[in-house]
């Protein structure tokens, strides 16, 4: 990581008061606090808790800035829209983006949107052509139906189930059956999970 995202955790952790404070509310250790500050690469859930321990968002904390959202003569917020290509055997895709927005009152900035490429998720909802509102910003609870994107760019929507330190349980969808996977902590880009589902 960048000097400015550094200063960013030497931020939260005045505002914590001192190292081992934002490590116990980030249930972290004080070494991992004291590497990021050194400027060592956080992992995405070490991210994600010193985000909630700080009560930041992950925009800010990465990137510094909320980010800018385009919204419309309503004052409505627009977001991008992304489809899937095929998939491939065990339900893993490329995301493609859309020129079209849509619109909805999500608190965040980050939120955009997926089109279901087709009817596997239709007993959680989802049918062909429905749109997804995906919160980056909101963090995954088991059960939920979560976007998922692997450092490839792989990406697909599964069912996420629990998560530790290394790994990440999941649920896919092929047909009209389900199967277990998971994935390492250290090979995932981005989990996001559904925050809102709506007919096109």
């Amino acid at each position: 990581m960048d000097e400015k995202f550094r200063k960013r955790v030497q931020f939260l952790v005045d505002q914590a008061g001192g190292q081992s404070s934002l490590a116990r509310a980030a249930d972290m250790s004080l070494g991992a606090i004291q590497r990021y500050l050194k400027g060592g690469d956080p992992t995405r859930l070490a991210l994600i808790k010193l985000a909630q321990a700080g009560d930041v968002s992950l925009s800010w904390l990465i990137y510094g800035e909320e980010g800018k959202m385009e919204v419309s003569s309503e004052g409505k917020p627009k977001y991008k829209m992304y489809g899937f290509s095929e998939s491939s055997s065990n339900g893993w895709q490329e995301a493609f983006a859309y020129r079209v927005r849509t619109e909805l009152d999500w608190p965040d900035p980050e939120c955009f949107t997926i089109i279901a490429r087709d009817d596997v998720l239709a007993s959680e909802g989802i049918k062909k052509d429905f749109v997804c509102f995906v919160s980056p910003n909101t963090r995954a609870q088991p059960e939920d139906i979560i976007f998922i994107k692997n450092n490839h760019g792989a990406a697909g929507l599964k069912k996420y189930l629990r998560e530790d330190q290394d790994w990440v349980y999941l649920e896919g969808f092929a047909g009209q059956t389900t199967y277990k996977e998971k994935l390492k902590q250290s090979e995932i880009d981005q989990i996001a999970p559904v925050v809102f589902v709506k007919r096109r």
